[in-house]
């Protein structure tokens, strides 16, 4: 009899109180809502503001480029690896594609994998280059990632150095007559912080 008389008392508290009860289980439900909206709408504005400011260098990018021939724009991995090895997104190249950025030249596609590539740097490889109408080839780079050539005899401090397809790679910072050929040190253009690259075919 006892027990039936508080779970009678508990139900007429429970019916009197029922729009308190329901009200506060309603707000702690909203409130859950809000704080989950809340959360979901800063990361999605968050999100936005990155897509903008990645879209806005993509766009600077594309305006800076002076390049008639057909070429493809692509972005550069941020987990790229080692020191002479760059990856970019994408695998439609061909093996010795030039890879450029809006100030010249930086590699050539080495490798290419599923879904996306690598690129040997300038200094790392043996192709041939201009210096006004002579022609030579890179042999080697230095500590700085300078590039030497030889197979030149004739050039001055500051020419332009180029590819044989006409891509800017750098200028002269040091020539060097003790050898019996003569070496020529090139300072290459900027290879750091790249976020985006242009393949060309060749």
């Amino acid at each position: 009899m006892k027990n039936k008389s508080i779970f009678f008392i508990i139900l007429f508290i429970i019916i009197i109180s029922r729009s308190s009860i329901l009200n506060l289980i309603n707000n702690t439900f909203k409130l859950y809502l809000n704080k989950d909206n809340t959360l979901e709408i800063n990361y999605l504005n968050d999100e936005i503001t990155r897509l903008k400011e990645e879209y806005n260098k993509l766009l600077d990018f594309k305006n800076n480029i002076n390049i008639d021939e057909d070429y493809t724009i692509t972005n550069v991995y941020k987990n790229n690896y080692g020191f002479d090895k760059l990856i970019i997104n994408g695998d439609n190249y061909n093996l010795y594609d030039e890879v450029l950025t809006t100030e010249g030249l930086i590699g050539y596609i080495s490798k290419i994998n599923n879904k996306y590539s690598e690129i040997s740097y300038i200094y790392n490889t043996k192709v041939p280059v201009r210096i006004n109408d002579n022609y030579g080839k890179i042999i080697s780079s230095d500590k700085d990632n300078n590039i030497i050539i030889s197979e030149i005899d004739n050039a001055n401090l500051n020419d332009p150095v180029y590819s044989v397809n006409n891509s800017y790679i750098g200028k002269v910072i040091k020539i060097d007559n003790m050898d019996l050929n003569t070496t020529i040190t090139v300072k290459p253009i900027d290879l750091k912080n790249i976020d985006y690259v242009l393949v060309r075919s060749v």
